[in-house]
């Protein structure tokens, strides 16, 4: 996983159509969601592309932790564990109620 990464990173044009093909989709499905959760009155007034990019970041540097074994703290800490934790602190920082 983590040389794909780096390729990613590295490769201008592999960025570029991993950006297109897969974030740009995921961070517009996000942000719409959201949004609709605002307009509904179940989040509170946040700026979804602000609120997206928290939870995409926090997520993908986690989880570049856990898989390289870098940071040792994360040794018994699944991704699963990881990902239900940083979207409940998010969640509870954005609910309405």
């Amino acid at each position: 996983m983590l040389p794909l990464v780096a390729e990613i990173l590295s490769d201008t044009n592999l960025h570029k159509e991993f950006y297109q093909q897969i974030l740009q989709p995921l961070t517009t499905l996000m942000e719409a969601y959201l949004q609709q959760q605002v307009n509904l009155g179940r989040f509170r007034s946040i700026n979804p592309a602000i609120v997206t990019r928290v939870l995409m970041g926090a997520l993908t540097l986690n989880t570049v932790f856990i898989l390289s074994g870098i940071d040792s703290q994360h040794e018994d800490v699944s991704a699963e564990a990881m990902i239900d934790e940083i979207v409940d602190i998010v969640l509870e920082g954005i609910l309405a109620f």
